[in-house]
């Protein structure tokens, strides 16, 4: 999945950011083929079990609140693009 975005992108990992949710070990897994990885933590939604499948608990990384911290926290210089996994919460 990732390679074949960067592919689409045209970029290499170093020069991209992936942000997603925590579920599925996708951020260990973005990390993996070399993508700085952020969990965006959405509002709280204490109505039932977690949502997310197979949540990555032991990922350490930067949590996000919003977004706009992205281009504060992150590490690398993006190229002004920024593209979003999951669903349009």
């Amino acid at each position: 999945m990732y390679f074949r975005a960067l592919a689409q992108l045209d970029l290499p990992a170093e020069q991209c950011a992936y942000v997603g949710d925590g579920g599925s070990h996708e951020l260990t897994g973005a990390e993996a083929v070399g993508l700085e990885a952020f969990l965006f933590r959405f509002p709280e939604d204490h109505s039932g079990p977690d949502p997310r499948y197979n949540p990555d608990t032991n990922w350490k990384g930067v949590t996000l609140q919003s977004l706009g911290e992205l281009l504060m926290v992150s590490r690398r210089p993006h190229r002004g693009r920024l593209c979003a996994n999951g669903p349009g919460r």
